[in-house]
Protein backbone atom coordinates (compact mmCIF):
# COMPACT_ATOMS: atom_id res chain seq x y z
CA UNK A 1 0.00 0.00 0.00
CA UNK A 2 1.24 3.48 -0.84
CA UNK A 3 1.18 5.81 2.16
CA UNK A 4 0.47 9.49 1.75
CA UNK A 5 1.14 11.65 4.79
CA UNK A 6 -0.65 12.99 6.67
CA UNK A 7 -2.80 9.89 7.04
CA UNK A 8 -5.52 12.01 8.68
CA UNK A 9 -5.64 15.66 7.61
CA UNK A 10 -7.71 16.47 10.68
CA UNK A 11 -7.27 17.26 14.36
CA UNK A 12 -6.16 14.04 16.08
CA UNK A 13 -3.23 15.08 18.34
CA UNK A 14 -1.21 13.33 21.08
CA UNK A 15 -1.72 9.82 19.70
CA UNK A 16 -1.10 6.72 21.74
CA UNK A 17 -1.84 3.30 20.27
CA UNK A 18 -1.86 -0.41 20.89
CA UNK A 19 -2.43 -3.53 18.82
CA UNK A 20 -4.83 -6.29 19.85
CA UNK A 21 -4.63 -9.20 17.42
CA UNK A 22 -5.03 -7.71 13.96
CA UNK A 23 -6.74 -4.52 15.20
CA UNK A 24 -5.01 -1.28 16.15
CA UNK A 25 -6.55 1.11 18.65
CA UNK A 26 -5.57 4.76 19.05
CA UNK A 27 -6.59 7.42 21.53
CA UNK A 28 -6.21 11.14 20.83
CA UNK A 29 -6.91 14.39 22.66
CA UNK A 30 -10.25 16.22 22.52
CA UNK A 31 -9.84 18.25 25.74
CA UNK A 32 -13.14 20.00 26.60
CA UNK A 33 -15.30 18.32 23.95
CA UNK A 34 -17.78 15.73 25.20
CA UNK A 35 -17.95 12.80 25.02
CA UNK A 36 -14.17 12.62 25.27
CA UNK A 37 -11.18 10.37 24.87
CA UNK A 38 -12.07 9.01 21.43
CA UNK A 39 -10.98 5.42 20.78
CA UNK A 40 -10.24 4.83 17.11
CA UNK A 41 -9.81 1.49 15.36
CA UNK A 42 -7.84 0.52 12.26
CA UNK A 43 -6.82 -2.69 10.54
CA UNK A 44 -4.07 -1.13 8.42
CA UNK A 45 -2.72 1.82 10.49
CA UNK A 46 -3.88 4.25 7.79
CA UNK A 47 -7.69 4.18 7.81
CA UNK A 48 -9.32 4.93 11.14
CA UNK A 49 -12.82 5.16 12.60
CA UNK A 50 -14.06 6.17 16.05
CA UNK A 51 -15.59 3.17 17.84
CA UNK A 52 -16.08 4.47 21.38
CA UNK A 53 -15.33 7.18 23.94
CA UNK A 54 -13.61 6.71 27.27
CA UNK A 55 -15.99 9.06 29.10
CA UNK A 56 -19.31 10.76 28.47
CA UNK A 57 -18.78 13.87 30.61
CA UNK A 58 -16.17 15.29 32.99
CA UNK A 59 -16.97 16.88 36.31
CA UNK A 60 -16.30 20.61 36.30
CA UNK A 61 -16.98 21.30 32.62
CA UNK A 62 -20.62 22.40 32.75
CA UNK A 63 -19.71 26.08 32.53
CA UNK A 64 -18.71 26.73 28.93
CA UNK A 65 -15.41 28.50 28.49
CA UNK A 66 -13.89 27.56 31.82
CA UNK A 67 -11.97 24.65 30.34
CA UNK A 68 -10.81 26.00 27.00
CA UNK A 69 -7.38 24.58 26.25
CA UNK A 70 -7.73 22.16 29.16
CA UNK A 71 -9.61 18.99 30.00
CA UNK A 72 -8.43 15.58 28.77
CA UNK A 73 -4.77 15.82 27.71
CA UNK A 74 -2.38 13.33 26.10
CA UNK A 75 -4.05 10.11 27.23
CA UNK A 76 -1.96 6.95 27.68
CA UNK A 77 -3.62 3.77 26.39
CA UNK A 78 -2.52 0.24 27.35
CA UNK A 79 -3.88 -3.31 27.39
CA UNK A 80 -3.00 -5.87 30.08
CA UNK A 81 -4.50 -9.24 31.05
CA UNK A 82 -7.70 -8.72 29.07
CA UNK A 83 -8.35 -5.18 30.32
CA UNK A 84 -7.78 -1.79 28.75
CA UNK A 85 -6.49 1.20 30.69
CA UNK A 86 -6.42 4.91 29.85
CA UNK A 87 -4.72 7.53 32.01
CA UNK A 88 -4.88 11.32 31.64
CA UNK A 89 -4.68 14.54 33.62
CA UNK A 90 -6.94 17.60 33.73
CA UNK A 91 -4.45 20.31 34.73
CA UNK A 92 -7.10 22.94 35.43
CA UNK A 93 -8.94 20.55 37.76
CA UNK A 94 -5.77 19.44 39.49
CA UNK A 95 -6.84 15.83 39.00
CA UNK A 96 -5.84 12.73 37.08
CA UNK A 97 -7.96 9.79 36.00
CA UNK A 98 -7.37 6.12 35.34
CA UNK A 99 -10.18 4.66 33.23
CA UNK A 100 -10.50 0.92 32.62
CA UNK A 101 -12.74 -1.54 30.77
CA UNK A 102 -12.76 -5.06 29.41
CA UNK A 103 -14.37 -3.89 26.14
CA UNK A 104 -12.45 -1.13 24.38
CA UNK A 105 -15.21 -0.66 21.81
CA UNK A 106 -17.82 0.16 24.46
CA UNK A 107 -18.07 3.77 25.69
CA UNK A 108 -18.10 5.15 29.25
CA UNK A 109 -15.47 3.16 31.14
CA UNK A 110 -15.16 2.83 34.90
CA UNK A 111 -12.57 5.03 36.54
CA UNK A 112 -10.47 5.98 39.55
CA UNK A 113 -9.62 9.61 40.42
CA UNK A 114 -6.30 10.90 41.70
CA UNK A 115 -6.30 14.26 43.48
CA UNK A 116 -3.22 15.66 41.77
CA UNK A 117 -2.01 16.19 38.19
CA UNK A 118 0.48 13.84 36.52
CA UNK A 119 1.42 15.81 33.43
CA UNK A 120 1.66 13.94 30.10
CA UNK A 121 1.92 10.57 31.82
CA UNK A 122 2.51 7.15 30.28
CA UNK A 123 1.46 3.78 31.65
CA UNK A 124 4.01 0.97 31.55
CA UNK A 125 3.22 -2.63 32.51
CA UNK A 126 6.41 -4.47 33.33
CA UNK A 127 7.01 -8.19 32.76
CA UNK A 128 5.89 -9.09 36.29
CA UNK A 129 2.57 -7.26 35.81
CA UNK A 130 3.51 -4.22 37.91
CA UNK A 131 2.24 -0.99 36.38
CA UNK A 132 4.29 2.20 36.51
CA UNK A 133 3.47 5.79 35.64
CA UNK A 134 6.16 7.96 34.03
CA UNK A 135 5.32 11.65 33.82
CA UNK A 136 6.24 15.34 34.06
CA UNK A 137 7.95 18.05 32.01
CA UNK A 138 11.73 18.23 32.04
CA UNK A 139 12.24 16.64 35.44
CA UNK A 140 10.89 13.19 34.64
CA UNK A 141 9.39 11.19 37.51
CA UNK A 142 8.15 7.64 38.05
CA UNK A 143 5.50 6.20 40.37
CA UNK A 144 4.18 2.69 40.91
CA UNK A 145 0.53 1.62 41.00
CA UNK A 146 -0.72 -0.57 43.81
CA UNK A 147 -1.78 -4.04 42.62
CA UNK A 148 -5.45 -3.00 42.44
CA UNK A 149 -4.50 0.14 40.42
CA UNK A 150 -6.34 2.36 42.90
CA UNK A 151 -3.36 4.35 44.18
CA UNK A 152 0.19 5.41 43.29
CA UNK A 153 3.19 4.86 45.53
CA UNK A 154 6.98 5.29 45.54
CA UNK A 155 6.88 8.52 43.53
CA UNK A 156 10.48 9.46 42.75
CA UNK A 157 12.64 11.42 40.28
CA UNK A 158 13.88 9.40 37.30
CA UNK A 159 16.07 11.87 35.39
CA UNK A 160 16.20 15.51 34.33
CA UNK A 161 16.43 16.76 30.76
CA UNK A 162 18.47 19.79 29.66
CA UNK A 163 17.21 23.31 30.40
CA UNK A 164 19.81 25.37 28.59
CA UNK A 165 18.73 26.50 25.12
CA UNK A 166 15.31 24.85 25.31
CA UNK A 167 11.99 26.46 24.42
CA UNK A 168 10.25 23.32 25.71
CA UNK A 169 11.84 20.62 27.82
CA UNK A 170 10.87 16.97 27.37
CA UNK A 171 7.19 16.12 27.74
CA UNK A 172 4.56 13.89 26.13
CA UNK A 173 5.95 10.62 27.47
CA UNK A 174 5.20 7.28 25.79
CA UNK A 175 6.76 4.17 27.36
CA UNK A 176 7.62 0.81 25.77
CA UNK A 177 9.55 -2.27 26.89
CA UNK A 178 11.13 -4.31 24.10
CA UNK A 179 13.93 -6.89 23.98
CA UNK A 180 15.17 -6.09 27.46
CA UNK A 181 15.22 -2.29 27.02
CA UNK A 182 12.94 0.32 28.53
CA UNK A 183 12.21 3.01 25.93
CA UNK A 184 10.77 6.40 26.88
CA UNK A 185 9.69 8.66 24.01
CA UNK A 186 9.37 12.43 24.49
CA UNK A 187 9.11 15.64 22.51
CA UNK A 188 11.11 18.79 23.10
CA UNK A 189 11.68 22.09 21.27
CA UNK A 190 15.11 23.77 21.17
CA UNK A 191 15.08 27.56 21.26
CA UNK A 192 14.54 28.72 17.70
CA UNK A 193 13.98 25.15 16.52
CA UNK A 194 11.11 22.81 15.74
CA UNK A 195 9.37 20.07 17.70
CA UNK A 196 11.42 16.88 17.67
CA UNK A 197 11.13 13.34 19.06
CA UNK A 198 13.63 11.95 21.53
CA UNK A 199 14.10 8.39 22.75
CA UNK A 200 15.62 7.58 26.13
CA UNK A 201 16.55 3.96 26.78
CA UNK A 202 17.92 1.87 29.61
CA UNK A 203 18.35 -1.78 30.55
CA UNK A 204 16.80 -1.02 33.95
CA UNK A 205 13.75 1.04 34.74
CA UNK A 206 15.66 3.15 37.25
CA UNK A 207 18.36 4.02 34.67
CA UNK A 208 20.82 5.36 33.83
CA UNK A 209 19.28 6.38 30.49
CA UNK A 210 20.99 7.27 27.23
CA UNK A 211 19.24 9.41 24.62
CA UNK A 212 18.98 9.93 20.86
CA UNK A 213 16.99 12.30 18.65
CA UNK A 214 14.87 10.06 16.42
CA UNK A 215 12.70 12.61 14.59
CA UNK A 216 13.61 16.17 13.64
CA UNK A 217 11.72 17.01 10.45
CA UNK A 218 8.96 19.14 8.94
CA UNK A 219 8.15 16.24 6.60
CA UNK A 220 7.89 18.60 3.61
CA UNK A 221 4.96 20.43 5.16
CA UNK A 222 4.10 23.77 6.75
CA UNK A 223 4.23 22.81 10.41
CA UNK A 224 6.33 23.15 13.56
CA UNK A 225 7.87 19.71 13.39
CA UNK A 226 6.39 16.21 13.24
CA UNK A 227 6.83 14.41 16.58
CA UNK A 228 5.12 12.96 19.70
CA UNK A 229 3.70 9.49 19.29
CA UNK A 230 4.05 5.79 19.94
CA UNK A 231 5.61 2.86 18.07
CA UNK A 232 3.52 -0.23 17.34
CA UNK A 233 4.26 -3.57 15.71
CA UNK A 234 2.23 -5.43 13.10
CA UNK A 235 1.22 -9.11 13.35
CA UNK A 236 3.98 -9.77 10.80
CA UNK A 237 6.62 -8.21 13.04
CA UNK A 238 7.12 -4.91 11.20
CA UNK A 239 7.15 -1.66 13.17
CA UNK A 240 5.56 1.75 12.54
CA UNK A 241 5.21 5.00 14.44
CA UNK A 242 2.40 7.56 14.37
CA UNK A 243 3.47 11.14 15.12
CA UNK A 244 1.64 14.43 14.65
CA UNK A 245 2.43 17.83 13.21
CA UNK A 246 0.81 21.23 13.71
CA UNK A 247 -1.03 22.43 10.65
CA UNK A 248 -2.52 25.79 11.47
CA UNK A 249 -6.24 26.21 11.95
CA UNK A 250 -7.21 22.65 10.99
CA UNK A 251 -5.30 21.44 14.05
CA UNK A 252 -2.64 18.85 14.80
CA UNK A 253 -2.64 16.02 12.29
CA UNK A 254 -1.20 12.47 12.33
CA UNK A 255 1.60 11.08 10.16
CA UNK A 256 2.62 7.42 9.80
CA UNK A 257 6.22 6.26 9.30
CA UNK A 258 7.90 2.86 9.08
CA UNK A 259 10.19 2.18 12.02
CA UNK A 260 13.33 0.05 12.02
CA UNK A 261 15.58 -0.95 14.90
CA UNK A 262 19.33 -0.50 14.54
CA UNK A 263 21.53 -1.60 17.43
CA UNK A 264 18.35 -1.57 19.54
CA UNK A 265 17.59 2.08 18.71
CA UNK A 266 14.37 3.04 16.89
CA UNK A 267 14.86 4.72 13.51
CA UNK A 268 11.85 6.71 12.30
CA UNK A 269 11.54 6.33 8.53
CA UNK A 270 13.48 3.05 8.61
CA UNK A 271 16.58 4.73 7.21
CA UNK A 272 14.76 6.49 4.34
CA UNK A 273 13.87 9.67 6.20
CA UNK A 274 10.47 11.08 7.17
CA UNK A 275 8.81 11.16 3.77
CA UNK A 276 5.38 12.32 2.67
CA UNK A 277 4.85 9.34 0.36
CA UNK A 278 6.28 5.82 0.36
CA UNK A 279 5.40 2.19 -0.26
CA UNK A 280 4.74 -0.30 2.55
CA UNK A 281 3.79 -3.98 2.82
CA UNK A 282 0.63 -2.91 4.69
CA UNK A 283 -2.62 -4.12 3.10
CA UNK A 284 -5.40 -1.59 2.64
CA UNK A 285 -8.39 -2.49 4.81
CA UNK A 286 -10.74 0.48 5.03
CA UNK A 287 -11.27 4.10 4.19
CA UNK A 288 -11.14 7.40 6.04
CA UNK A 289 -14.34 9.38 6.38
CA UNK A 290 -13.14 12.58 7.98
CA UNK A 291 -16.40 14.55 7.94
CA UNK A 292 -19.88 13.13 8.37
CA UNK A 293 -23.30 14.07 7.05
CA UNK A 294 -26.33 13.54 9.26
CA UNK A 295 -29.99 13.61 8.25
CA UNK A 296 -31.01 13.77 11.95
CA UNK A 297 -33.53 11.01 11.26
CA UNK A 298 -33.01 9.43 14.67
CA UNK A 299 -35.70 7.64 16.66
CA UNK A 300 -33.73 8.14 19.89
CA UNK A 301 -31.69 10.95 21.36
CA UNK A 302 -28.41 9.35 20.41
CA UNK A 303 -25.66 11.14 18.51
CA UNK A 304 -23.29 9.61 16.00
CA UNK A 305 -19.76 9.12 17.29
CA UNK A 306 -18.46 11.85 14.99
CA UNK A 307 -20.32 14.55 17.00
CA UNK A 308 -19.02 16.17 20.18
CA UNK A 309 -20.48 18.91 22.38
CA UNK A 310 -18.52 21.98 23.40
CA UNK A 311 -18.21 21.17 27.14
CA UNK A 312 -20.73 19.03 29.03
CA UNK A 313 -24.15 19.26 27.38
CA UNK A 314 -27.44 19.93 29.12
CA UNK A 315 -29.21 16.77 27.96
CA UNK A 316 -32.63 18.25 28.68
CA UNK A 317 -32.01 20.97 26.11
CA UNK A 318 -31.56 19.01 22.89
CA UNK A 319 -33.71 16.46 21.10
CA UNK A 320 -34.25 14.42 17.96
CA UNK A 321 -37.74 13.38 19.09
CA UNK A 322 -39.42 16.74 19.77
CA UNK A 323 -39.67 17.23 16.01
CA UNK A 324 -38.84 14.01 14.17
CA UNK A 325 -36.28 14.50 11.40
CA UNK A 326 -34.82 17.59 13.05
CA UNK A 327 -32.26 18.33 15.74
CA UNK A 328 -33.77 20.75 18.22
CA UNK A 329 -31.44 22.93 20.28
CA UNK A 330 -33.02 24.87 23.12
CA UNK A 331 -31.25 28.17 23.67
CA UNK A 332 -29.44 28.76 26.94
CA UNK A 333 -28.66 32.29 28.12
CA UNK A 334 -25.43 33.55 26.60
CA UNK A 335 -24.16 36.75 25.03
CA UNK A 336 -21.66 35.13 22.65
CA UNK A 337 -21.03 31.84 20.91
CA UNK A 338 -18.00 30.85 22.99
CA UNK A 339 -20.16 30.93 26.14
CA UNK A 340 -23.11 29.12 24.59
CA UNK A 341 -23.96 25.70 25.99
CA UNK A 342 -25.00 22.78 23.76
CA UNK A 343 -22.97 23.81 20.75
CA UNK A 344 -22.61 20.64 18.68
CA UNK A 345 -19.41 20.15 16.68
CA UNK A 346 -17.35 17.93 14.46
CA UNK A 347 -13.85 18.26 13.06
CA UNK A 348 -12.97 19.98 9.82
CA UNK A 349 -10.42 18.46 7.45
CA UNK A 350 -7.96 19.39 4.74
CA UNK A 351 -7.31 20.21 2.04
CA UNK A 352 -10.83 21.63 2.08
CA UNK A 353 -14.33 20.80 3.27
CA UNK A 354 -17.81 22.27 3.40
CA UNK A 355 -20.85 21.97 5.64
CA UNK A 356 -24.45 22.81 4.79
CA UNK A 357 -27.49 22.70 7.07
CA UNK A 358 -31.14 23.74 6.95
CA UNK A 359 -32.28 25.92 9.87
CA UNK A 360 -35.77 26.74 11.11
CA UNK A 361 -35.31 29.69 13.49
CA UNK A 362 -38.99 30.65 13.79
CA UNK A 363 -39.12 29.77 17.51
CA UNK A 364 -36.18 31.97 18.49
CA UNK A 365 -36.94 34.81 20.88
CA UNK A 366 -36.04 38.33 19.71
CA UNK A 367 -32.28 38.84 19.88
CA UNK A 368 -31.50 35.12 20.13
CA UNK A 369 -29.16 33.56 17.59
CA UNK A 370 -28.75 30.20 15.89
CA UNK A 371 -26.61 29.02 13.01
CA UNK A 372 -23.41 27.43 11.76
CA UNK A 373 -19.96 28.33 13.08
CA UNK A 374 -16.26 27.88 12.51
CA UNK A 375 -15.49 27.10 16.14
CA UNK A 376 -12.10 28.21 17.39
CA UNK A 377 -10.95 30.81 19.89
CA UNK A 378 -11.25 33.44 17.15
CA UNK A 379 -14.58 31.99 16.05
CA UNK A 380 -16.60 33.01 13.00
CA UNK A 381 -20.22 32.25 12.22
CA UNK A 382 -23.23 32.68 9.99
CA UNK A 383 -26.61 32.70 11.67
CA UNK A 384 -30.15 33.93 12.00
CA UNK A 385 -31.50 36.51 14.43
CA UNK A 386 -35.10 37.63 14.88
CA UNK A 387 -36.39 41.04 15.94
CA UNK A 388 -39.28 42.08 18.20
CA UNK A 389 -41.54 42.52 15.15
CA UNK A 390 -40.81 38.99 13.95
CA UNK A 391 -38.52 39.97 11.12
CA UNK A 392 -35.51 37.80 10.39
CA UNK A 393 -32.02 38.63 9.27
CA UNK A 394 -28.98 36.59 8.35
CA UNK A 395 -25.68 37.79 9.75
CA UNK A 396 -22.02 36.87 9.82
CA UNK A 397 -19.75 37.75 12.72
CA UNK A 398 -16.45 36.82 14.30
CA UNK A 399 -14.09 37.67 17.12
CA UNK A 400 -10.34 38.19 16.91
CA UNK A 401 -7.64 36.56 19.01
CA UNK A 402 -3.87 36.52 18.97
CA UNK A 403 -1.96 33.23 19.06
CA UNK A 404 -1.70 33.25 22.87
CA UNK A 405 -3.80 36.25 23.90
CA UNK A 406 -7.36 36.77 24.99
CA UNK A 407 -10.05 37.19 22.36
CA UNK A 408 -11.96 40.39 21.79
CA UNK A 409 -15.76 40.64 21.70
CA UNK A 410 -17.72 39.31 18.76
CA UNK A 411 -18.46 41.87 16.08
CA UNK A 412 -20.71 41.76 13.06
CA UNK A 413 -19.37 41.57 9.53
CA UNK A 414 -22.48 41.42 7.33
CA UNK A 415 -26.25 41.52 7.72
CA UNK A 416 -29.19 41.04 5.35
CA UNK A 417 -32.96 40.88 5.83
CA UNK A 418 -34.55 37.60 4.75
CA UNK A 419 -38.16 36.40 4.51
CA UNK A 420 -39.60 34.24 7.26
CA UNK A 421 -39.15 30.51 6.80
CA UNK A 422 -36.35 27.95 6.79
CA UNK A 423 -32.94 29.07 5.59
CA UNK A 424 -29.93 27.09 4.37
CA UNK A 425 -26.47 27.96 5.70
CA UNK A 426 -23.08 26.93 4.34
CA UNK A 427 -19.48 27.14 5.55
CA UNK A 428 -16.60 26.34 3.18
CA UNK A 429 -13.12 25.77 4.64
CA UNK A 430 -9.78 25.96 2.85
CA UNK A 431 -6.67 24.61 4.60
CA UNK A 432 -4.37 24.29 1.54
CA UNK A 433 -0.84 25.45 2.17
CA UNK A 434 -2.01 27.02 5.45
CA UNK A 435 -4.58 29.22 3.66
CA UNK A 436 -6.86 28.72 6.71
CA UNK A 437 -10.05 30.51 5.74
CA UNK A 438 -13.80 30.01 5.90
CA UNK A 439 -16.39 31.47 3.52
CA UNK A 440 -20.07 31.73 4.45
CA UNK A 441 -23.16 31.78 2.26
CA UNK A 442 -26.91 31.29 2.63
CA UNK A 443 -29.94 30.33 0.57
CA UNK A 444 -33.68 30.62 1.10
CA UNK A 445 -34.49 27.78 -1.30
CA UNK A 446 -31.48 25.48 -1.09
CA UNK A 447 -30.62 26.16 -4.75
CA UNK A 448 -29.58 29.78 -5.15
CA UNK A 449 -26.79 30.83 -2.83
CA UNK A 450 -25.61 34.28 -1.72
CA UNK A 451 -22.07 34.68 -0.48
CA UNK A 452 -21.73 36.77 2.67
CA UNK A 453 -18.62 38.90 2.79
CA UNK A 454 -15.07 37.83 2.07
CA UNK A 455 -13.08 34.84 3.23
CA UNK A 456 -12.42 35.01 6.98
CA UNK A 457 -8.99 34.10 8.31
CA UNK A 458 -8.80 31.28 10.87
CA UNK A 459 -6.00 30.52 13.31
CA UNK A 460 -4.84 27.89 15.78
CA UNK A 461 -4.98 29.68 19.11
CA UNK A 462 -3.09 28.09 21.99
CA UNK A 463 -5.68 29.30 24.49
CA UNK A 464 -8.11 26.95 22.73
CA UNK A 465 -5.57 24.30 21.65
CA UNK A 466 -7.94 22.36 19.36
CA UNK A 467 -8.40 22.56 15.60
CA UNK A 468 -11.23 24.54 14.02
CA UNK A 469 -14.56 22.73 14.03
CA UNK A 470 -17.86 23.09 12.23
CA UNK A 471 -20.55 23.68 14.85
CA UNK A 472 -24.30 24.14 15.22
CA UNK A 473 -25.28 26.70 17.82
CA UNK A 474 -28.30 28.31 19.47
CA UNK A 475 -28.19 30.79 22.33
CA UNK A 476 -30.41 33.46 23.90
CA UNK A 477 -34.00 32.28 24.36
CA UNK A 478 -36.37 29.98 22.47
CA UNK A 479 -35.15 27.13 20.30
CA UNK A 480 -33.95 26.32 16.79
CA UNK A 481 -34.41 23.24 14.59
CA UNK A 482 -31.75 21.88 12.22
CA UNK A 483 -31.94 19.17 9.59
CA UNK A 484 -30.07 17.71 6.61
CA UNK A 485 -26.55 18.39 7.78
CA UNK A 486 -24.38 17.74 4.71
CA UNK A 487 -20.61 17.42 5.06
CA UNK A 488 -18.28 17.16 2.08
CA UNK A 489 -14.52 16.65 2.10
CA UNK A 490 -12.18 17.30 -0.80
CA UNK A 491 -9.68 14.58 -1.59
CA UNK A 492 -6.03 15.52 -1.38
CA UNK A 493 -3.94 14.89 -4.45
CA UNK A 494 -0.89 12.66 -4.17
CA UNK A 495 2.04 14.79 -3.08
CA UNK A 496 -0.11 17.93 -2.71
CA UNK A 497 1.61 20.75 -0.85
CA UNK A 498 0.28 21.05 2.65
Amino acid sequence: MRIQNPILWSDYPDPDLIRVGNAYYMVTTTMFFMPGGPIMRSYDLVHWEIVSYIFDKLEGYDEVGAGYGRGQWATSLRAHNGKFYAFFTCLDRGKSYLYYTDNIECSNWEHVEFDRPYHDASLLFDDDGTCYLIYNVGDVRIARFTPDMSALTDDAPLFSTPKEGMALRCEGCRALKKDGYYYLFFIDIPAGGIRRELCYRSKTLEGPYEVRIIANSLCEAHNRGVAQGMPVDTPEGDWYMILFGDHGAVGRIPYLFPLSWEEDWPVVGAGEGMRRCYETPLCEKGQNLLVHSDSFQHAQNRLGLYWQWNHNPDDSAWSFTQRPGWLRLYAAPATELMRARNTLSQRTCGPGCSFTVELDASALAPGARAGLAALQYDCAMIGIETSVNGRMRVFTSRRDAARMGDAGPEYELTSAAIPAGPVFLRAQFDFRNRTDTVCFSYSTDGVNWKKQGEAIALHFNLRYFVGTRAALFCYGQGYADFRNFIAQAEESALGETI
